[in-house]
């Protein structure tokens, strides 16, 4: 009887070592890190702040199931931009996933060390009660709302942001769209 409990002991905990690497988000590859061109606001350098007036804020919301969609408009948009340093992300996550460990924060700083971006917590009851059923399981997350709330989540200081939706590949400079009125 003991070497089947061993056994048994053995199986549940090999299920259980599965099932963590299931649950554990993806790795992703470091991206390079990306400097300035020429003509790039002199203020919005790696040591400026959230409130620096040359920075263009972007927020997307980010989750564990939408990451690989988000790291790729993160590596799009920094590819593409002319003033790579003087972006900023905004991320909007599930109060759970931003206090569960830090995970979402790892995962985005071990792919881009250099990306200047903060993750703030959005509290599903802020829309609970007000999403329908519908026919896109995706339209029924609360953090798909996020989105209506930014001037609630995002510093006061911030004076706008360009929201994305995490499958979207940028082509060209994000700052065109910052500058247009």
């Amino acid at each position: 009887m003991p070497a089947r409990a061993a056994a048994a002991a053995a199986a549940v905990a090999l299920l259980l070592a599965v099932c963590a690497q299931a649950a554990a988000l993806p790795r992703f590859a470091e991206a390079p890190e990306y400097r300035n061109g020429e003509g790039c606001p002199a203020a919005a350098t790696a040591a400026a702040g959230v409130c620096d007036a040359g920075l263009v804020h972007i927020s997307m919301t980010l989750d564990a199931h939408y990451l690989r969609g988000s790291m790729a408009a993160v590596y799009s948009l920094l590819k593409h931009a002319s003033c790579p340093e003087s972006l900023f992300f905004h991320f909007l996550a599930e109060e759970e996933e931003v206090g569960g460990g830090g995970d979402l924060r790892r995962a985005v700083a071990a792919s881009f060390p250099s990306l200047r971006f903060e993750i703030y917590a959005f509290r599903a009851e802020a829309v609970a009660g007000l999403i329908s059923a519908s026919v896109r399981a995706a339209l029924e997350s609360p953090l798909n709302y996020a989105r209506n709330h930014l001037a609630d989540l995002l510093p006061r200081c911030v004076p706008r942001a360009i929201y994305l939706d995490s499958d979207v590949l940028a082509v060209d400079d994000v700052r065109r769209l910052w500058e247009t009125r």
